[in-house]
């Protein structure tokens, strides 16, 4: 944004940068991760992104950097992810998706989504005990569209009902196949 010829230095104004530089092969992707994902991502852990200028491509980065503490307004915390980026293909400031798999949180277990029961009376899995069906309040942690993170007094090896009825009760005798 200079003209040849022109004084640049501390007395004259200038409008915008003199100079720019930028290290393009390798990219750093800032990403805010809301409050219940954070807690699943470890430093060194290779993620996926896609940009929305090149569709059906997916690009790969590691986690190498966390803010450690979380935005008050948006409950996120911020990340970057080293991207190698050798062949230049992304450009700085080009718009990513990333899918991020957290692991799970120590003390849950993971269910199928729609074993997780929701009514006015709370959140619940229906373990088969005895024969019996019987209602385990559980808290909701991470979830994908198939699967989800629950924590509850359920154990690694219990028998839930996957997909209840809805006039399902607690203590009815449950017919096992």
């Amino acid at each position: 944004m200079i003209d040849p010829g022109a004084l640049v230095g501390s007395g004259a104004r200038l409008q915008g940068p003199m100079l720019m530089l930028q290290q393009q092969n390798r990219l750093r992707l800032v990403v805010d991760v809301p409050e219940t994902y954070s807690v699943g991502l470890k430093q060194g852990k290779d993620v996926t992104f896609t940009v929305n200028a090149m569709p059906g491509k997916q690009f790969k980065g590691r986690i190498s950097r966390r803010s450690g503490h979380m935005n008050q307004k948006f409950r996120s915390e911020t990340v970057e992810i080293d991207v190698v980026n050798t062949k230049g293909g992304i450009k700085p400031g080009m718009f990513a998706e990333v899918v991020f798999a957290p692991e799970a949180t120590q003390g849950s277990l993971i269910v199928p989504s729609s074993a997780v029961v929701v009514s006015t009376e709370g959140q619940y899995v229906i373990r088969v005990s005895q024969g019996k069906a019987e209602f385990v309040e559980v808290r909701k942690g991470m979830q994908s569209e198939e699967m989800t993170e629950v924590f509850g007094a359920l154990r690694d090896g219990d028998q839930i009902i996957v997909n209840p009825r809805n006039d399902m009760r607690n203590g009815a005798q449950v017919a096992m196949n």
